[in-house]
């Protein structure tokens, strides 16, 4: 593996992000009149893909832009309450030492940015890229090679979505999915990710 840089998802994957971000998405679905997220729900939502959840709920497309916005303008206000996944904060700093670490996310930059100054994460990481829209990660892990000069050999991705599998490999590059994040580890599985872990410290195993 001629690896170089590393990038990771965010919510999920970095921040232990998916309770309170459920309860932001309740309160937008109240002021919306949609469907709202029960604690019951949640683990028949860690084996569905973001397209099927859609779908469940019901949420018309043209909203999306709108609630994805709205929930990044929500999310500031609580950012100060997360905290990452036990684990990550030691992997990143070893991983640091060999490789540039980047993030690339649907959440805000001011947000990550606020999360990584708060837990002393910052000096990890080389750059973030903001893609606010929920789908085209793809076009993301392809302008992060043209802009860093990489190629697939040399990226490898980490996240905790079947979207973020989905992109990496249309973007041609290998993925880490993670088992701890949005979700289970039996539809990431389904999804055919090239490396699947359930500890953040199982990376450099992989990595190093």
């Amino acid at each position: 593996m001629d690896l170089t840089t590393v990038v990771f998802d965010f919510d999920g994957t970095i921040a232990d992000s998916l309770y309170k971000g459920i309860e932001i998405t309740n309160k937008i679905a109240r002021q919306l009149n949609l469907k709202e997220i029960r604690q019951q729900d949640i683990q028949m939502l860690r084996n569905m893909t973001q397209n099927e959840i859609i779908r469940h709920f019901n949420v018309p497309l043209f909203k999306i832009p709108f609630i994805v916005a709205r929930y990044h303008s929500e999310f500031n206000e609580i950012i100060d309450t997360l905290s990452p996944f036990d684990g990550v904060p030691e992997t990143l700093e070893k991983l640091s030492e060999k490789f540039t670490l980047g993030i690339l996310s649907s959440n805000s930059e001011e947000n990550i940015t606020k999360f990584l100054d708060k837990n002393n994460l910052t000096q990890y990481f080389q750059f973030i890229h903001s893609q606010p829209q929920i789908f085209g990660k793809s076009s993301s892990l392809r302008k992060i090679m043209r802009s860093y000069r990489l190629t697939p050999q040399q990226l490898i991705y980490v996240g905790d979505e079947v979207r973020d599998i989905q992109a990496a490999h249309q973007a041609k590059i290998p993925i880490i999915s993670v088992a701890w994040g949005a979700n289970s580890r039996e539809l990431l599985t389904q999804n055919s990710p090239d490396y699947l872990i359930d500890r953040p410290e199982q990376m450099l195993t992989i990595l190093l």
